[in-house]
């Protein structure tokens, strides 16, 4: 069985890695007319599912140390399903539907505006279109918004228009192009990164952070 991702390069397929992909096409025609999700934080115990949903959602590899860090420096969003809401008792796991994997950095120092980097975000292909999406990215909003985060972050390949469409339809803005960004079957990519404020800030403040430093660097280089 296949599976299709937006953040793979056009045509591949993957093979399908996770129980709980299994487990939501084996049950679509009762989550498709009453799906019920909750959202939590992920666990320790949830880290070799979220493993394998990382092989199907992204075609780079992520390091163990990486998934290590959930519930420490990796703070999480996942939405999932309670398999007995369905009638099965089977076993006491959730089923991952989709999940965000977010860094917020300078929590401790006060000096320093709070920033939020989304290392990873990825939904289950055969739930997709049905508002899993906007809500991780809401959930993430809400962690943000207790830690004074001013703004927030994401690298999203080139080619991949669906996620582009999406983040920019949510208020996401483009901010600059990542040469070579993403290695990929010993091919590079480029990636845009996209920022969002939580806080409203000016046209100028933006260029003033963004822009004005690469500008005055660019003179003395001439």
């Amino acid at each position: 069985m296949y599976t299709r991702s937006g953040a793979y390069p056009p045509g591949i397929k993957t093979s399908l890695e996770s129980d709980s992909h299994k487990w939501i096409l084996k049950n679509f025609s009762s989550l498709n007319s009453n799906l019920k999700l909750e959202y939590k934080s992920l666990t320790k115990e949830d880290i070799p599912e979220i493993r394998n949903l990382h092989k199907e959602w992204f075609p780079v590899s992520y390091s163990e140390n990486f998934f290590e860090e959930i519930g420490g420096s990796l703070s999480s969003v996942a939405a999932v399903i309670n398999p007995k809401d369905y009638g099965d008792y089977s076993t006491n796991h959730s089923v991952i539907c989709g999940s965000i994997l977010f860094k917020i950095t300078d929590q401790k120092n006060p000096k320093f505006h709070n920033t939020c980097y989304i290392s990873t975000f990825g939904v289950v292909e055969a739930l997709r279109g049905k508002g899993i999406a906007k809500e991780l990215i809401l959930e993430c909003k809400r962690v943000c918004r207790s830690y004074s985060v001013t703004q927030m972050s994401l690298n999203v390949i080139t080619y991949n228009t669906q996620a582009i469409k999406f983040y920019e339809k949510i208020g996401f803005t483009k901010s600059r192009t990542k040469s070579n960004h993403y290695l990929i079957e010993g091919e590079t990519f480029d990636a845009f990164e996209y920022v969002y404020f939580l806080r409203r800030q000016s046209n100028i403040s933006f260029f003033v952070k963004s822009f004005l430093p690469k500008y005055i660097k660019s003179i003395f280089n001439a």
